[in-house]
């Protein structure tokens, strides 16, 4: 039996680098922001929540907006707000430029959960926070290193893993290119010509 989780789509970066809107920019034959939902449900999130800041525009749909508590301090401050309202002790979180995540890769990250455990995937030294799973008992960690000033997910990634409260999982390779993200028209166009 599958364990429940939440997922989170990190959808409020400033995009200034694009110059618009990241999650509305057409990808496929529908925005961004639905392409990685869609992936969201395909895997099987039992809820699903958008993080974006308060001064960015939502839309209709089925899934609940959350606004960072923590404002213009990165992907934590979405996580933060996205653990908050979350309904399930593990939530998946997904970066809205990060097209190219497969299915499979976040096949991965739920094959490899168990309840309180979380799961990363680390290139070389790095880790990838914003593809992975993350356990509820983490928050007020989360909440504590911004209050303190850390903003950078890779150390405290490193001691959650080393406690075994996260699971790291390997990128193979040839899936490292599953990670490009759309940070400029330029990518953009690069990774539409792949599709």
């Amino acid at each position: 039996m599958k364990i429940p989780f939440s997922a989170l789509l990190l959808a409020g970066g400033r995009s200034s680098r694009m110059g618009e809107d990241k999650a509305m920019i057409p990808y496929g034959h529908q925005p961004l922001w639905r392409h990685q939902v869609e992936k969201l449900k395909s895997v099987g999130a039992a809820e699903i929540l958008i993080s974006r800041s308060r001064d960015q525009l939502t839309w209709d749909c089925e899934h609940l907006f959350v606004f960072d508590r923590f404002e213009q301090v990165g992907p934590l401050g979405g996580m933060i707000a996205g653990m908050e309202a979350s309904t399930y002790d593990l939530m998946m979180v997904l970066a809205v430029d990060l097209p190219l995540i497969s299915l499979d890769v976040l096949e991965g990250l739920i094959e490899s959960i168990t309840p309180g455990c979380g799961a990363i995937y680390i290139s070389d030294l790095y880790f990838e926070p914003l593809v992975a799973i993350y356990p509820r008992i983490l928050l007020q960690e989360m909440i504590s290193a911004l209050e303190s000033g850390e903003r950078s997910l890779q150390p405290l990634l490193k001691v959650w893993v080393e406690a075994g409260k996260m699971r790291s999982l390997k990128i193979p390779p040839d899936l490292l290119v599953q990670w490009s993200n759309v940070n400029t028209p330029v990518q953009l166009s690069q990774l539409r010509g792949s599709q």
